[in-house]
């Protein structure tokens, strides 16, 4: 999953931006959240998680930790956008998986009926010599 559209999920859901230079715990946790999706969701370094907000590796794995805790501190609303996110992303990547299954089948029908085609091609030529 692309860290963009990742990134656009959870900007919406907290209708805020995650760029925000600001340490006030709203945005930390928003970020937390984003944090921990990308890493169970998206196959990139911390690293390249941090530099889409501006942030570096560490405070990363940070905001990850921050998220483990946050059943603990019953942040029900961070779990619930979470949760959320989680869902679309899931919905998406089962469509694609459904649309890829259907061009393979639709590829493997046309291919089918080519290999019909050319067999009857075939028989009209040994017909003709």
């Amino acid at each position: 999953m692309k860290l963009s559209k990742i990134k656009q999920l959870v900007e919406e859901k907290f209708d805020s931006k995650l760029n925000r230079r600001s340490r006030k715990r709203p945005y930390v946790y928003q970020r937390a959240v984003y944090f921990k999706i990308c890493k169970e969701k998206a196959k990139c370094s911390l690293e390249q998680i941090g530099r889409t907000v501006n942030k570096d590796h560490a405070t990363v794995l940070h905001g990850i930790k921050i998220f483990d805790l946050f059943d603990e501190w019953k942040e029900d609303e961070y779990i619930k956008v979470y949760q959320e996110v989680i869902d679309i992303l899931e919905d998406i990547e089962a469509k694609k998986r459904m649309n890829t299954h259907l061009t393979r089948k639709n590829f493997n029908a046309h291919i089918l009926n080519k290999i019909i085609y050319l067999r009857g091609e075939l028989e009209k030529l040994k017909k003709n010599y």
